[in-house]
């Protein structure tokens, strides 16, 4: 993934592996932020729960093991044609 290796890196002479996330991973960060946006609540529980391992196909990267559920119970769909009428309804509102 762009060339990312993990690069040993001596700091005050302690050797430490860095480390990416994973697609995976950014996608759980991701969802875990809509989910707190759509339901108001704070990010911070949920990050804390996280836990992280090293994919195992790509020892320079990190998955997330229990990504948040998104759940959208009570939300209606709109259709295309519903949402475009709502946004362009009265061209008079825009003023």
């Amino acid at each position: 993934m762009n060339g990312l290796k993990s690069k040993p890196t001596n700091i005050k002479e302690k050797e430490i592996n860095i480390m990416k996330l994973s697609n995976q991973a950014m996608g759980a960060l991701m969802m875990t932020l809509q989910k707190c946006l759509l339901e108001e609540t704070d990010i911070v529980p949920l990050l804390q729960e996280m836990d992280f391992v090293v994919d195992n196909s790509n020892q320079s990267e990190l998955v997330v093991v229990n990504p948040p559920v998104v759940s959208f119970d009570g939300v209606e769909a709109k259709t295309v044609e519903e949402f475009a009428g709502n946004v362009l309804s009265d061209p008079e509102e825009i003023n």
